[in-house]
């Protein structure tokens, strides 16, 4: 299953029902009650996206003696 942008976002800390809670990084979040968020919908359309840096195992580098 392909997952959607806002979930595969480097600006992305976790999403709601609703919203996207952001880091500081992202351009279209608004702060609303002390977090910055910006919704599902404008995610989608976002123009800035950038993926997520995915952490390697460590298993899978060692090699095998």
């Amino acid at each position: 299953m392909e997952k959607e942008k806002f979930d595969t976002c480097k600006h992305a800390k976790r999403t709601g029902n609703f919203a996207v809670y952001t880091k500081p990084t992202c351009k279209q979040a608004t702060m609303i009650r002390g977090q910055l968020v910006v919704s599902k919908a404008r995610c989608l359309k976002c123009e800035l996206w950038e993926p997520k840096k995915t952490r390697r195992k460590k298993d899978a580098d060692q090699k095998p003696e």
